[in-house]
């Protein structure tokens, strides 16, 4: 079973505070959010397992049909890990409701929206 996620991202800052990749665990594109919308079947209900600071969040999943295509086949646990760039230990906390998408790389915590890289 994993417990901790295995690598590390690594983001560009360009010499800045602010970092200069666009891609997915970065900032929610307005199209990423607009298709996750349109695709209303494809987001897979769970709740968050772990936040640690360095961006990891750990979904435990609940049933559903989209599931275990976003499980790795190594871990049973029914946890997917997620990252996102900036630190969401003020977001998000153990034990709350979330969802994935299974189809473009969004975690939804109520209104909130997050682009994220799935493991």
């Amino acid at each position: 079973m994993i417990t901790q996620p295995l690598h590390t991202q690594q983001c560009n800052h360009t010499g800045s505070a602010v970092c200069a990749n666009r891609g997915a665990g970065h900032a929610l594109q307005p199209i990423q959010a607009r298709v996750a919308a349109a695709t209303p079947g494809k987001w897979v209900d769970g709740i968050v397992a772990s936040v640690s600071a360095d961006g990891w969040v750990g979904i435990r999943l609940l049933a559903g049909p989209d599931a275990p295509s976003l499980l790795d086949p190594a871990d049973g646990a029914g946890t997917v890990w997620v990252w996102n760039h900036d630190d969401l230990t003020g977001t998000l906390e153990a034990g709350q409701p979330a969802a994935v998408h299974a189809l473009y790389n969004v975690l939804a915590s109520g209104r909130d929206r997050i682009s994220v890289i799935r493991l």
